[in-house]
């Protein structure tokens, strides 16, 4: 089963093929450029490495959020229109349980973070334990000092993947020195696409068949636009 995923949740954009596990190809960039720009060339430029066309592709992935809201809707839209017109399905997969996807074989707490300002991040908090990932807690936008007290009241191992070097200052000294704590190094802190791949293959051989009309990003919180409206509108009241 050959897989096409796309990420561009956040700052890199990452394509991936996979077929069934294997890793055929992958493409992650960390520059300036802007989703818009860069995302859809590389798929072209990833199907005619590895010598693949759309119509070879069985399924395709989506990681959903949360992240940046202009970034999701890129994506998202990308793989929507690929999967409609090749009549496959579009599978979801959150951003945050990717990253931790990153993290296997890792055996203990997984925390995933990705920067949602003013002193708040996307967060959830996953268990790894023989290789398999469990969600404790849904993805969620949650200030810096209650993921501080969250992550001060865990006993087993934890590890912190994603855009945690952004916060350290903001958490308490006896968090980050504690001996439970772990850093992911910098490498794997980054999206891959091959890492929702990996979690979509495995909602797909349980009998997962989305529609690519059914999937929608998960914003988690309303954008910043949204916010401002809402404010407006209760200013005005």
């Amino acid at each position: 089963m050959k897989i096409l995923a796309i990420d561009s949740s956040s700052a890199p954009a990452s394509i991936a093929i996979t077929e069934n596990d294997m890793l055929i190809g992958e493409f992650t960039i960390n520059v300036g450029k802007t989703h818009s720009e860069k995302l859809l060339p590389l798929v072209d430029r990833l199907l005619d490495a590895v010598d693949l066309t759309v119509n070879d592709i069985d399924a395709f992935a989506i990681s959903q959020g949360p992240g940046s809201f202009t970034g999701l809707r890129i994506g998202m839209s990308a793989a929507k229109l690929m999967a409609q017109v090749a009549g496959k399905p579009l599978i979801a997969v959150g951003t945050l349980e990717a990253l931790a996807v990153n993290m296997l074989p890792f055996e203990g707490f997984i925390c995933p973070m990705l920067d949602a300002r003013n002193n708040t991040v996307f967060t959830a908090l996953y268990m790894c334990k023989d290789g398999k990932l469990t969600e404790l807690l849904p993805p969620d936008a949650v200030l810096t000092n209650e993921l501080d007290k969250r992550l001060t009241s865990l006993s087993s191992n934890v590890m912190l993947c994603g855009e945690y070097e952004k916060y350290d200052s903001k958490f308490a000294k006896a968090t980050l020195s504690g001996h439970n704590i772990s850093r992911a190094p910098r490498i794997l802190t980054l999206q891959r696409a091959s890492s929702c791949a990996a979690a979509a293959y495995a909602r797909l051989i349980n009998g997962e068949n989305t529609h690519p009309n059914d999937v929608v990003p998960l914003y988690v919180r309303d954008s910043q636009a949204e916010q401002a409206k809402k404010s407006a509108r209760s200013k005005r009241k």
